[in-house]
């Protein structure tokens, strides 16, 4: 078992290395030093329970979406002891790292979250009555990407911020809670609509990509309202950290539509686009970084535009 796992984890090394070949060197370079820069920002004093909550939310993510079931059932491998391994391999360095640092807490929370994940072998799929779906229909009817993501995650976010106000004396878990929902609402961005819907509003590109970011921005600001509201209040000291996060969010969420847009094929989706935004969330915590995601906007706004332009003009994309 442990022989299969060593060997798959080279195998997704090679596919991932691939990828980033794919991508061309400024690219990949880019990407690997914002993977490193957000690497070293959480392992400070203070960030380890963060650094370690991502990763199990990472890992989480990335096992409910593996497509390679069938090959593994095949192989007899798809049992929790083969997850345990394979996914004890990936992050044995952050593990050794905590015990180095004395951080038993981010230990414990990445050893549970390893254990618990693998031990879920099939997808998470709720089954719920559709009559009984809710419907949100009090969101704008151009917000088409929250209504269906909230169909999908709105026992998620509900969870999260119920939790976040019963530790409400915990800072880091209201912060944490900021950044957690900040990316579930950005993955929606990560579903490509048909070109019709776009169509169908009869706005110029610009018009229709500010409209979106708009959007974006407030659905996100009013759904982490309480959270805000509640940190606010109880640590008025630390409003610059709040502050900071907020910002560095907002800033995530503008990314995650231009990242859509100025990739836009219709019916696709864009899932690599989440580590970015991963390592762009948390940009807060190593100032030299900051700026970027500015710099993102400023040069993705233009190829957003560009796209549109071409899915409004053009039969055939």
């Amino acid at each position: 078992m442990l022989q299969a796992a060593v060997f798959l984890s080279w195998v997704h090394l090679k596919r991932y290395w691939r990828i980033l070949g794919e991508l061309g060197i400024f690219r990949a370079a880019f990407v690997i030093a914002i993977s490193i820069a957000g690497i070293i920002a959480t392992s400070k004093p203070g960030f380890f329970s963060l650094q370690s909550v991502l990763l199990v939310f990472s890992l989480a993510g990335i096992h409910n979406q593996r497509n390679d079931r069938v090959m593994l059932n095949n192989l007899g491998l798809n049992k929790p002891l083969f997850f345990l391994s394979m996914y004890g391999l990936f992050l044995a360095p952050f593990a050794v790292f905590y015990i180095i640092s004395a951080e038993f807490i981010p230990l414990l929370i990445l050893l549970s979250g390893i254990f618990i994940t693998s031990f879920q072998n099939k997808q998470i799929r709720l089954k719920v009555n559709r009559k009984s779906i809710i419907g949100f229909s009090f969101l704008p009817s151009t917000a088409w990407e929250w209504k269906s993501g909230l169909r999908r995650t709105w026992w998620m976010i509900s969870g999260i911020i119920i939790l976040s106000l019963i530790f409400r004396n915990q800072m880091i878990v209201l912060i944490v809670s900021l950044v957690l929902i900040s990316l579930i609402v950005a993955e929606f961005q990560m579903y490509h609509e048909q070109r019709l819907m776009i169509q169908a509003l009869q706005r110029s590109a610009a018009a229709f990509l500010l409209r979106k970011i708009w959007l974006q921005f407030i659905l996100y600001t009013l759904t982490c309202f309480p959270l805000i509201l509640t940190a606010l209040i109880l640590f008025p000291d630390s409003y610059r950290v709040i502050v900071l996060v907020m910002i560095s969010s907002l800033m995530v969420q503008i990314c995650a539509v231009l990242f859509k847009y100025s990739a836009y094929v219709q019916g696709e989706k864009t899932p690599f686009f989440m580590s970015l935004l991963v390592l762009l969330n948390l940009s807060f915590i190593f100032p030299p970084i900051s700026p970027l995601p500015l710099i993102i906007i400023a040069i993705f706004y233009n190829k957003a535009i560009i796209r549109l332009k071409t899915v409004n003009y053009a039969d055939n994309t």
